[in-house]
């Protein structure tokens, strides 16, 4: 493998806010053609909906998976109008979808027909099966999965996201999450957030998305990454197209694994590549300071930040 200068790091849900984007369409030509072309492809007010939709509208994931790869993958577009393309590239949960179409691995229009449809596919589970998640800091992640497995006898609670060695997202329905809050504060755990999010994702309650999205991953055009990429479901580069396939298929019901990642990312930046978080907000910029204050993060979230980057 070549040297690896630069690395695009792309954000899954819970990125999203309410402006995302800010002057971006109107500043990068290739960017607001992309979105435009989203937006035909889905019949969705895309910029519209970035520019002006409140935070519950965003959180809705039948939205906010279609804003985040378009405005995603539409920052990845203005970034190499400007010379600056990745080495290897990285998605957190929905970002591993970006990173397919960014890395060449799966056409940009059938990676965003997915996105609407993964995203369809979850809402209706997330109505079937209605969840909560919340991100747990201060405690180890192995210690949070034993508090999954003791509270699951007030329901389903399971871990959804390994982030850093410091945070861990835990999944599950509303007694389950409940019991394994109360059980993390006995156990002096430093902060607990309930995610802005619309459901239990990365949990046994989207099984029936996973049923749902079967046939479309299965027939997806998948191929080899023409640019490197790290999968956060293992963690590990993508390699056999095939065997990640199935992976895929997986995705909605195993947790994300970003802390394998992240170990990797940070042993890159120390040599001196340059991480950007490339989509909305700085989540994955705050999960790589906890594993070390002195790795940088550039965010690459709006038309301000590209320019910012290129000066």
């Amino acid at each position: 493998m070549e040297a690896i200068r630069t690395v695009f790091l792309f954000p899954g849900q819970g990125s999203q806010h309410a402006g995302m984007g800010g002057d971006l369409w109107a500043v990068s030509p290739a960017a607001r053609a992309l979105a435009e072309r989203a937006a035909a492809l889905t019949g969705m007010d895309l910029i519209g909906l970035m520019a002006a939709a409140d935070e519950p509208t965003l959180a809705d994931p039948e939205i906010a998976q279609v804003t985040i790869f378009t405005l995603s993958t539409a920052l990845a577009a203005a970034l190499a109008e400007q010379g600056i393309r990745p080495d290897l590239v990285a998605g957190h949960s929905l970002g591993e979808y970006t990173a397919l179409a960014v890395s060449g691995a799966l056409p940009w229009e059938e990676a965003l027909l997915l996105v609407q449809a993964r995203g369809r596919a979850m809402a209706r589970a997330a109505r079937l099966a209605p969840g909560k998640m919340a991100a747990i800091s201060g405690l180890e992640p192995e210690r949070v999965a034993a508090l999954c497995a003791a509270a699951s006898r007030d329901g389903c609670a399971v871990v959804a996201n390994y982030n850093t060695p410091l945070q861990t997202v835990v999944a599950g329905d509303a007694g389950g999450i409940e019991s394994v809050i109360t059980l993390a504060r006995a156990e002096g755990a430093l902060k607990i957030d309930l995610l802005n999010v619309g459901g239990a994702y990365h949990s046994p309650l989207m099984a029936p998305a996973r049923a749902e999205l079967e046939p479309l991953i299965r027939r997806a055009p998948l191929r080899p990454p023409a640019t490197a990429m790290l999968s956060s479901i293992t963690g590990e580069f993508v390699a056999d197209i095939e065997a990640y396939r199935s992976l895929l298929l997986e995705q909605v019901t195993l947790p994300v694994r970003w802390s394998v990642c992240a170990a990797r990312l940070a042993a890159l930046a120390q040599s001196g590549a340059a991480l950007m978080e490339v989509g909305p907000g700085r989540v994955l910029g705050g999960l790589m300071r906890q594993i070390s204050r002195a790795i940088g993060v550039l965010a690459a979230c709006d038309g301000a930040a590209l320019a910012r980057i290129a000066s």
